[in-house]
């Protein structure tokens, strides 16, 4: 992705914010429009905004054909659904159970055709350097900063909490008997989940749910000179993540504030005992 616009690089949190405000300024988007941001741990080149289960286990490992790939994804979620129940319940509208549990399915690390994004630019600075290390062989991590609607204008088909999971299900099917009826289109779409549980809500989530195109949102990145002006690439330099993560930290951006359970206590509190040894 040598010709993706455009980039930034940013050394300190304030430099981030700052160009986040450019953003806003650029596309001049009114009050009420709101960002979308996505951190990534590192440059993936041309398999970045790509949802987990597009992307290969390696670079020397060919992408399975794609209806293989929606067979398997179809696998995980009866198996994710029939072992999660013990743990979690959903809702019993049958518009919005099996995108319950998708969106949990997302939620917990399994692979789907979601990318996650977040309404906060920060929480999306988090996961960019949550787990990044000092080397010399590893590439700088970034955020993409998404304008989904720019002076009412959609960037790319949006579909709100207030629409049936019905309608999205007709163009977009999950479950195998609708997907044996209706082609899965090529392009993706943007999605806004019900705050129903408190994960997506302390990491204001937001989804994009691709269809059969794993490089649709790269290429039309790269290929589209209107769609261009919405999507911006923040690069952070690797040299500077732990005084980073310390800002974000003094910031109130911590484990336990994203993952706001007995694990994100946990992983914080470890955190911090590896500061202090």
């Amino acid at each position: 992705m040598s010709n993706f616009p455009p980039c930034y690089k940013i050394s300190t949190l304030s430099e981030f914010i700052g160009k986040v405000k450019e953003c806003r300024q650029r596309w001049e988007l009114d009050p009420h429009e709101k960002l979308w941001f996505r951190g990534e741990d590192a440059d993936y080149d041309d398999q970045c905004l790509r949802p987990k289960i597009y992307r290969p286990k390696s670079k020397a490992v060919a992408l399975k054909p794609i209806d293989e790939l929606l067979e398997i994804e179809y696998d995980l979620l009866i198996r994710f659904r029939q072992e999660s129940s013990q743990y979690q319940s959903v809702s019993a509208d049958p518009d919005y159970e099996t995108w319950d549990w998708y969106f949990l399915m997302q939620l917990h690390g399994a692979p789907t055709r979601l990318l996650d994004w977040s309404e906060s630019s920060l929480i999306a600075l988090y996961f960019a350097v949550r787990d990044v290390e000092r080397k010399s062989d590893v590439s700088d991590p970034c955020v993409f900063v998404h304008a989904p609607v720019i002076k009412g204008k959609l960037n790319v088909s949006v579909y709100n909490r207030y629409i049936p999971r019905s309608e999205i299900t007709q163009k977009f099917p999950i479950i195998k008997k609708f997907r044996n009826k209706i082609s899965l289109p090529n392009q993706a779409i943007d999605l806004l989940p019900d705050y129903n549980r408190r994960r997506i809500a302390a990491q204001r989530s937001r989804f994009v749910l691709f269809g059969r195109d794993p490089a649709y949102l790269c290429d039309r990145y790269n290929n589209d000179n209107n769609a261009s002006r919405a999507l911006v690439k923040i690069e952070i330099d690797k040299s500077q993540i732990e005084d980073i993560r310390m800002e974000l930290r003094d910031s109130g951006i911590t484990e336990s504030l994203i993952f706001p359970d007995l694990d994100g206590v946990g992983r914080e509190i470890y955190s911090e005992w590896l500061d202090r040894i």
